[in-house]
């Protein structure tokens, strides 16, 4: 077994362990929680997609390191289920910002001046472009390889 087959192997272990871990939790956190707003459901459905995307990823790369070769995915679904994070993020935070006296909460960064603040929208418009982007290279890919197959 080559080296890159021994770390692709480790890796894949790892991707499908945190699928894994991640599933669990999820139906832990449906069985014993509760959801109590629309924004919980598509955090869960979110989380659900995420665990899927590491298991598959993990399996992938267990048949690579094996030496079973399988077709590479249709559509960029790293891309798109990052991209999907990040533009959930924001809009939970900008639609459904948690209450400011609950416990174990990360606290906002807020600008001391309006050159800060400027430069804070910037920011958050440009990677929620990018995320936007990259969601739409994902979709676009598995477009583009239908059309040229």
């Amino acid at each position: 077994m080559s080296a890159k087959s021994v770390v692709v192997l480790i890796f894949s272990c790892f991707a499908a362990l945190a699928g894994g871990i991640l599933a669990i939790l999820l139906i832990r956190g449906l069985v014993f929680g509760r959801i109590a707003n629309p924004w919980m459901a598509v955090g869960n459905l979110l989380i659900a997609a995420l665990s899927v995307y590491f298991f598959y990823l993990g399996q992938r790369g267990l048949a690579y390191a094996r030496g079973i070769p399988r077709p590479t995915a249709r559509f960029g679904w790293g891309r798109m289920m990052l991209g999907a994070l990040v533009l959930f993020g924001s809009a939970k935070e900008h639609f459904h910002p948690t209450p400011p006296n609950t416990p174990m909460t990360i606290r906002i960064l807020e600008p001391a001046n309006n050159t800060q603040a400027a430069a804070m929208h910037v920011t958050e418009v440009v990677v929620l472009l990018g995320s936007i982007v990259l969601m739409a290279s994902g979709v676009w890919n598995g477009f583009r390889r239908k059309a040229s197959q």
